[in-house]
């Protein structure tokens, strides 16, 4: 068995015998992987209270075939805010489920795992309902699955766009207007988060258009993967 070093950041975990847990990692350098962390849930553990959700660890581990067994496990950061309340746990839940669908075991993706790493650490200190919905469109964009915000699909033109298509990822204008009704203050937003100005996008955009932008990401992301995201319609107004 090959041993590695690697950062991570814990998906989730479940319970395996009576003492142990398969934990769900996204690593930096080699994809998402699953190990098995023994002993984790005695109560003098020094891995078990690491290995919890939302934690950015440093870790140790043989690899197996499918499984492999974590040996060490060092907190970078346990993201402990994401933990106090309903709300926050929700978010943070979202960005990691979004994380797990897009990617594979065993398929490093560094430029993701960056991402994903600042969004937890900014999380807890900015309550935007945007957030949430910013990272989705910055994970997609990563992935290649970046909307065309900017003009109509069917026409081409710039002008008078009045709805967003989740399932085509386009946006299309008054003339031909099909999909989901999306406001100016919502597609500014988007186009503001695409183009890597998200701070800017928070701070001008009212919370209708939030909500809206909220739902439309929500619904790309799930046309895109072809899947249902169980921990996002918590978050959604309606």
């Amino acid at each position: 068995m090959a041993l590695i070093r690697d950062e991570a950041l814990v998906i989730r975990s479940y319970k395996l015998g009576e003492a142990d847990r398969i934990v769900l990692l996204f690593t930096k350098d080699h994809g998402k992987l699953r190990a098995v962390a023994k002993g984790s849930r005695k109560a003098k553990s020094r891995i078990g209270a690491r290995v919890e959700p939302f934690s950015h660890l440093n870790v140790q581990l043989w690899m197996g075939k499918d499984l492999h067994i974590l040996s060490q496990a060092e907190t970078i950061d346990s993201n402990f805010e994401l933990r106090v309340d309903l709300q926050s746990i929700q978010r943070a839940m979202s960005i990691l489920e979004i994380v797990d669908k897009l990617t594979h075991d065993d398929y490093p993706d560094p430029t993701l795992f960056d991402a994903a790493i600042r969004a937890m650490r900014s999380l807890a200190n900015n309550q935007s309902v945007m957030y949430v919905p910013a990272f989705f469109l910055r994970a997609m964009q990563i992935e290649g699955f970046r909307p065309n915000v900017d003009t109509c699909r069917l026409c081409g033109t710039t002008d008078d766009i009045v709805a967003f298509d989740p399932a085509s990822a386009a946006v299309t204008c008054a003339l031909h207007p099909i999909g989901s009704e999306i406001s100016a203050g919502a597609l500014r937003a988007m186009r503001l988060v695409l183009d890597g100005h998200a701070s800017q996008a928070f701070a001008v955009t009212d919370r209708e258009d939030e909500y809206q932008m909220e739902g439309l990401v929500v619904s790309f992301c799930e046309a895109m993967i072809e899947r249902k995201l169980k921990t996002v319609h918590p978050l959604l107004r309606h």
